[in-house]
């Protein structure tokens, strides 16, 4: 088997279902985690659903990927390819996926099963949103060993709406949290290949210069983040000089929100945090950071 050929199981239902594509972007080194991560897409109560597993790496989850059960009205395809890295390996399951609509989910990562049908429907009622995002529980592990399961505990994140103008300042998207429309992620141009870290933000920059994102108020998925201070600070300094590529970007290209407007955007915010009270907590933490990188661009 090349990487060309891959594999293609399942059929996809016919009707009037819009199809949904969830990639999933995996070096196989978190095999368990993999194997939950999939199985969460098979989950799904939504009737068409695609799975895109592109492996980067030589091949090591052809197996798995022939193995995988299937239920109906679902479809599987496998690519694979050494040394793509991470925005490639998206890039290369954009070229192939075959829905309207098409999520990421990380591999260590899983969704609830009414993810794709509540997101779906979502952009089904709004034909002016090109993506929509959920809220998402945020994890804390303090092991990377595969059989270290979901601790119990958790918090949910999210935007209560988004904003591109805060969104100049921090992500506040979980990049399984979000279902696009395959149009416009094609239209962006996908994800930049130079980026290792934060490409989903930098996609999300572009994408939102073109289309509204949507937002529903329900947590669909999990995620896990560092759960010590030294693993938070290790994630932090790896993102550090990538997020001087994005922001190097965003001013080059000239579609870069003054910090004035940045600036009234968060104090706007502040206004109705009291307000939305399942997220206050997120919030705050939210505009704790986006202030503090908008105090380091002006200086």
């Amino acid at each position: 088997m090349t990487q060309q050929e891959g594999i293609d199981r399942g059929t996809l239902p016919e009707g009037s279902w819009v199809p949904v594509s969830i990639i999933v972007r995996s070096r196989g080194r978190r095999r368990a985690w993999l194997q939950a991560a999939l199985r969460s897409i098979d989950r799904q109560t939504y009737p068409a659903v695609e799975t895109v597993l592109i492996e980067d790496g030589p091949g090591a989850l052809a197996e798995l990927a022939q193995s995988l059960p299937l239920g109906p009205g679902r479809a599987l395809r496998y690519r694979f390819a050494p040394d793509l890295g991470v925005s490639r390996a998206g890039n290369l399951g954009l070229s192939i996926a075959t829905g309207r609509y098409i999520g990421f989910l990380d591999d260590d990562d899983e969704l609830d099963p009414g993810h794709a049908a509540l997101l779906a429907a979502a952009l089904d009622a709004h034909p002016e949103w090109g993506a929509v995002v959920a809220r998402a529980l945020e994890v804390p592990v303090r092991s990377a060993a595969e059989d270290a399961g979901w601790p119990a505990a958790g918090r949910a994140v999210g935007p209560a709406a988004v904003w591109r103008t805060l969104l100049h300042a921090d992500n506040q998207m979980p990049i399984q949290a979000v279902l696009a429309r395959a149009d416009l992620l094609r239209q962006a141009g996908g994800f930049d290949p130079e980026l290792v870290y934060l490409e989903d933000w930098d996609l999300w920059l572009r994408c939102t210069a073109l289309m509204p994102f949507g937002t529903v108020d329900a947590v669909t998925s999990r995620f896990r983040v560092p759960g010590s201070r030294r693993g938070r600070q290790q994630r932090a300094a790896r993102h550090t000089p990538w997020r001087d590529k994005v922001l190097a970007k965003l001013a080059a290209s000239g579609s870069a929100v003054p910090s004035e407007d940045v600036a009234a955007a968060l104090a706007q915010v502040r206004e109705r945090i009291d307000g939305y009270v399942p997220a206050g907590a997120l919030a705050r933490a939210l505009l704790r950071r986006a202030w503090a990188a908008l105090s380091g661009r002006r200086r």
